[in-house]
């Protein structure tokens, strides 16, 4: 018979157990277990990992009278449960002629602005004061009424400025804005949590990220197009880990249906791995950067698809 406080103390370590949150990867379907306990793992990476990271507890973003304001008077929805932002102008592209429709560094200007009225810290934008973001041109193809011939032009100019925590990058929150003919707002999205600081951790060392990839902590993305190769993990000799970047996760968990309420980082290794002198290929691992996220129990996989 098992006494009572040991009862108790077991009880406690169990809902400590089941209240840590799996990892972002660990609930990605397309991301299968990489247990490679006999590989050789050479490290080569170059970059330097920070001592310790925060953790961040998740809330609702919150805009202030001035910011609503300027929203709702565009048309644009502030969804109060989570604080995230959107408008969206329909435009029929085929039924008008694109006029000064803004180019990347036109966007970039149109962009700040937004950003000023919006009240977004450009400090949490970028790594070095610099902004950064990314372009996703449009084109549309209409008949020229002169020419009756087809001709191809630019449609609009999407911009997204990504989330950097701390130095690190931040999937999930981001502001996009889509600018078309005449400059005209045609969308734009923010998805801006409010973190607030939960705990500081600290970071594994090398030696520890090397044992949790022996051991199966680690993930690697299942590849899902035609022309995959599908790799044995046995067949694996030796993994060199060549770079490590740190990142946090903030996107909508389908799975679970919900954003979430913590934050913790966790590493992207870019590592090459060689089954035999001429069988090398390059993969993704997803694996966790401390101690503070180990509680998935170690799971073995026989093997994964991997691009050719």
């Amino acid at each position: 018979m098992i006494p009572k406080r040991h009862i108790f103390v077991l009880a406690v370590l169990l809902v400590d157990f089941a209240a840590k949150a799996a990892l972002p990867f660990e609930d990605d379907p397309d991301n299968v277990s990489f247990y490679a306990p006999k590989a050789e793992i050479i490290w080569a990476a170059t970059n330097e990992l920070p001592a310790h990271l925060k953790i961040y507890k998740t809330g609702p973003a919150k805009y202030s009278p001035a910011v609503q304001s300027y929203v709702l008077n565009l048309g644009g929805h502030i969804d109060t449960n989570t604080g995230l932002i959107f408008f969206r102008n329909r435009t029929n592209y085929m039924m008008q002629v694109m006029t000064n429709v803004p180019d990347a560094n036109r966007a970039l200007e149109l962009g700040k602005i937004m950003l000023k009225n919006l009240e977004i810290p450009t400090n949490e934008l970028s790594k070095a004061d610099l902004l950064k973001p990314r372009y996703y041109p449009g084109f549309v193809t209409r008949g020229d009424p002169e020419t009756h011939k087809l001709i191809t032009e630019p449609s609009d100019m999407g911009i997204d400025f990504r989330r950097v925590i701390d130095g690190i990058g931040c999937l999930g929150q981001e502001v996009h804005f889509r600018f078309e003919t005449r400059e005209e707002l045609g969308d734009f999205d923010i998805k801006w949590f409010q973190l607030i600081p939960v705990k500081e951790i600290a970071v594994a060392t090398r030696n520890e990220l090397v044992a949790w990839i022996k051991e199966g902590r680690a993930r690697v993305m299942e590849v899902q197009f035609s022309g995959e190769r599908r790799i044995k993990v046995a067949d694996i000799k030796q993994i060199t880990i060549c770079d490590v970047q740190l990142s946090y996760d903030a996107r909508y968990n389908f799975r679970l249906e919900k954003y979430p309420i913590q934050l913790e980082p966790y590493a992207e290794v870019i590592a090459d791995i060689e089954m035999a002198a001429n069988d090398r290929a390059t993969i993704t691992l997803f694996c966790p950067i401390s101690k503070e996220a180990l509680s998935r129990k170690i799971q073995k996989n026989k093997d994964f698809n991997s691009d050719p």
